[in-house]
């Protein structure tokens, strides 16, 4: 497994946010500048499996994120 260091999308544009910093490990290969989806706590370790303890794990890479019924990110 991978361990990247991720920030939180806390504004209206995922790409420029100011969110809180956190290590998670990468289960699905995701490159720098991706907007991933992570689980936590409990699901993060049923994600992980026994082989990673860990309380956030990145289960998803998102191709668009909805806010508002609007796109706010749509990968290209």
């Amino acid at each position: 497994f991978t361990p990247l260091l991720l920030q939180d999308a806390t504004g209206a544009d995922p790409e420029r946010s100011t969110g809180a910093h956190y290590v998670a490990v990468d289960l699905v290969g995701a490159g720098v500048g991706e907007i991933v989806l992570v689980a936590a706590g409990g699901a993060a370790r049923v994600a992980a499996g026994a082989d990673a303890p860990t309380d956030r794990a990145v289960v998803a890479i998102a191709d668009s994120v909805v806010r508002g019924g609007a796109v706010s990110y749509r990968k290209t």
